[in-house]
Order: structure tokens, then sequence, then C-alpha cells
């Protein structure tokens, strides 16, 4: 009889504690896609914080570049920059439209020589683009 009390107890709590680690890793991936919602919708200040909150638990490089983008649409250079240079401290390099935003974000902290750089990264995978180009231009 004891045998059996046992037995069904644990019957009944393998599918709860199962669905309570599955519903903590649920809960993780739902905030980071919350995250990503809230960027997608121009909620860049929400979704800075949802991103670094993932960051404390997940260090992961993509939430670092989230997160300098965010800064960059909001018009906070500085952060922005900071941001992706600990991307950079993870990764080789950026992607076409971050190399863009990483450059005007040094561009906009007075950062002209890495600027420049940057600049020119991006217009090696876009030669035709002329405001960029014009932007160099003026740097040099």
């Amino acid at each position: 009889m004891r045998y059996a009390v046992v037995h069904i107890a644990i019957m009944i709590l393998m599918p709860i504690i199962g669905y309570g680690q599955e519903s903590v890793f649920s809960l993780l991936k739902n905030d980071l896609k919350e995250a990503d919602e809230l960027y997608g919708k121009s909620a860049y200040y929400e979704a800075i914080d949802l991103y670094k909150s993932q960051l404390n638990k997940n260090e992961n490089a993509s939430i670092m570049l989230k997160i300098a983008s965010s800064y960059y649409q909001l018009n906070h250079m500085k952060e922005a920059t900071q941001w992706y240079q600990e991307y950079l401290e993870q990764e080789d390099d950026l992607k076409d439209n971050n190399i863009l935003e990483y450059a005007s974000a040094l561009h906009g902290n007075g950062d002209y020589e890495n600027a420049i750089v940057w600049y020119g990264k991006y217009l090696q995978i876009h030669p035709d683009n002329l405001e960029v180009t014009t932007i160099l231009w003026q740097l040099k």
C-alpha cells in the first residue's frame, strides 16, 4: 500500500517538475521575444531594459548588438559605441547596417579616426553609397 502511494505521488509530481523547468526556459525565451517585438516597434528604452536583463542571464553577443543598435536609434552615441565595442570584443566583425551605425556613433562621439575606418569598411560592401562617400571625404 505504501509503495502504491509513493508511486502515485511520483507519477503526479513528475509532470509538474518537468513543466517547471520548461516554463523557466520558455520565460527566458519569451522575454527575449518581447524585447525583439519592442525593438521592432521602436520602443527602444523598454527593449534595452529587457535585453539587459537577458544579458545577465545569458551573455550573448547578439543581445549586445541589439542593445547597441537600440542606443543608436535613441541617438545615445556614447552608449551605442560602448555596446558595439563590447560586441566586437566577442565577435570579429559587424554586418552592413551595424557597420554604418557604429561608424556614425563613432563620428558622433568625435572619434573621427575610427569612424573613417568603419565608414571605409561600409564602403567596401556598398561602394556606390554617395552619402557615406561624402561623409568619409569630409572626415579626411
